[in-house]
């Protein structure tokens, strides 16, 4: 951009200086939270969270879905609801614009609750919905697994 439009370099600097600290006091805050809680075994309803998990140590046990509206066969669904016991997988998480009907089905039985997290696939755009959408999701984490 300050190439594109070199009279207002200064300001696209020192607006990318501000979003890369809100990054870094976002990851810090991941960091941190991730680090204190016990058990960290997630379970999603697509496969959207590898990245997150591996940076923040969550273990990764698996997903429902592999692609959104494939349905898994029963014995993918079996394998997964023995996973989920065996691990002692307390929550399942659910994600924002998806039907949650499936992933309740495995999780009453396999015993756990259901929670929510973004994909930042759906909501409106604003400049600091990345920023919001995370800082929820950490939230989501947070109370799911305290």
């Amino acid at each position: 951009m300050a190439l594109a439009d070199p009279k207002n370099a200064a300001a696209y600097q020192r607006n990318a200086a501000n979003y890369r600290e809100k990054l870094q006091a976002l990851d810090a805050a991941f960091s941190q939270t991730m680090a204190t809680l016990p058990k960290k075994n997630l379970v999603t309803f697509h496969d959207a969270f590898p990245y997150l998990a591996k940076r923040y140590g969550m273990n990764y046990i698996g997903f429902i879905e592999a692609f959104p509206e494939k349905d898994p066969k029963p014995s993918q669904l079996a394998a997964l609801v023995k996973a989920i016991k065996d691990n002692q997988v307390t929550v399942l998480f659910a994600e924002t614009g998806y039907s949650p009907k499936l992933l309740q089905t495995v999780a009453q039985q396999s015993g756990a609750k259901v929670s929510e997290l973004n994909t930042l696939e759906v909501g409106s755009p604003s400049a600091d919905a990345y920023l919001k959408a995370m800082n929820q999701n950490l939230d989501s984490l947070k109370k799911a697994w305290q």
